[in-house]
């Protein structure tokens, strides 16, 4: 009994003894040479040892990326409404922006319509909407008291008789404005009688002192240039001196893209100055 545990320590027990270099790493007592165990690796993933460093870079930034744009989106989101309600607080700003310059439609097939305001209501006179028909009015008319709310008078012709040198239709582009004496003169194209298609520009007075007439027209034309494809789109005006002229479109030079305005100078009907094409200035 005395004799196993010898034998179990000679036999299980190695004592490890330093190698010298030129025998190995280590001996038992027997000689032999013993290779210490290392320890184990850590395993590296399939792409390399900085794959998940370098998704995690990525990762960052498409974050940064997404917070920057969420926070430049909420700037325009809270930024726009502020914009336009600041704008809508200057009404005379021009802007289609500012909802109050919007254009509105208030009568519908009403157009080429020429304004004037007497006392606090608004009188608006129009094209014929349907051409080459004899059985409507010739200066269709519509009123307002608030330029919003408009009433087309249908049915009312505000001229009813026409003159002799023009068909009985397509009167085109009336206008009106109130001379001295309390009478109105409507202007208006007119469609000449013996040469269709081309319009010449007429003249009538209010038979009393209201804007719808009835209105009598002139036996002879106010502007009819022939030679240049007659005269359309009459437009009264008065000067700082009260002096009352038209302007007009002379048809010649509008075939070539140029506008071209013949300015005359009247008073009950009275021709004064028909000469050249001008815009903008008073002839003398």
């Amino acid at each position: 009994m005395k004799g196993l545990p010898s034998l179990l320590n000679s036999s299980s027990t190695k004592k490890w003894t330093q190698s010298t270099p030129s025998t190995g790493e280590g001996e038992n007592e027997s000689g032999s040479t013993i290779s210490p165990t290392k320890p184990p690796e850590p395993s590296t993933p399939p792409g390399g040892s900085n794959t998940s460093m370098i998704w995690t870079r990525k990762k960052i930034i498409w974050l940064i990326t997404l917070i920057a744009l969420s926070v430049a989106i909420i700037v325009v989101v809270i930024t726009v409404p502020v914009v336009l309600l600041l704008d809508d607080k200057h009404n005379d700003d021009p802007s289609y922006y500012n909802s109050a310059n919007r254009p509105v439609r208030v009568v519908h097939d009403f157009p080429d319509p020429g304004l004037i305001q007497v006392n606090s209501t608004w009188y608006a006179y129009a094209t014929v909407a349907t051409p080459d028909n004899p059985d409507v009015p010739h200066v269709p008319v519509s009123t307002s008291r608030n330029f919003s709310s408009w009433t087309w008078l249908q049915g009312y012709d505000v001229m009813p008789a026409i003159s002799s040198w023009e068909t009985n239709m397509n009167q085109y582009a009336p206008d009106v404005i109130q001379r001295k004496d309390g009478h109105f003169v409507l202007y208006y194209s007119g469609e000449l009688k013996d040469w269709l298609r081309h319009h010449c520009v007429g003249a009538a007075v209010s038979n009393g002192t209201s804007p719808l007439g009835p209105y009598i027209p002139h036996n002879t034309t106010l502007a009819c240039p022939r030679d240049h494809g007659g005269a359309i789109d009459p437009a009264p005006f008065r000067d700082v001196n009260g002096t009352l002229y038209v302007v007009l479109l002379d048809l010649s030079n509008s075939l070539y893209g140029h506008k071209s305005e013949t300015v005359l100078s009247i008073d009950t009907l009275t021709k004064g100055i028909d000469t050249g094409c001008v815009a903008g200035r008073k002839f003398t």
